[in-house]
This record gives structure tokens, sequence and C-alpha cells, in this order.
């Protein structure tokens, strides 16, 4: 799982959905690199 997913969600107005995203890649490894700062900008 990468962030991408999370990015596409929100250019298309769903940052609910991109939150989830991130938070799932946070639960399973919390130094994914940027995620912490993309779940900011949400």
């Amino acid at each position: 799982m990468d962030s991408k997913r999370a990015l596409t969600y929100k250019s298309l107005g769903k940052a609910t959905q991109a939150k989830k995203d991130l938070e799932k890649i946070i639960a399973t490894d919390s130094d994914f690199p940027g995620v912490t700062e993309l779940l900011k900008r949400l």
C-alpha cells in the first residue's frame, strides 16, 4: 500500500476516504515516508 490512492481520493474531493487510507498506512508502518505530513494537510 502506498499514498498514491489517498492522493487520488483527495484530488477527487474525497478527503474522508483519503484520511482512512493514510491511517491504514500509518497503522501498518508508522515510518512510511510522507504519510504523516499528508494526513496533517487533510
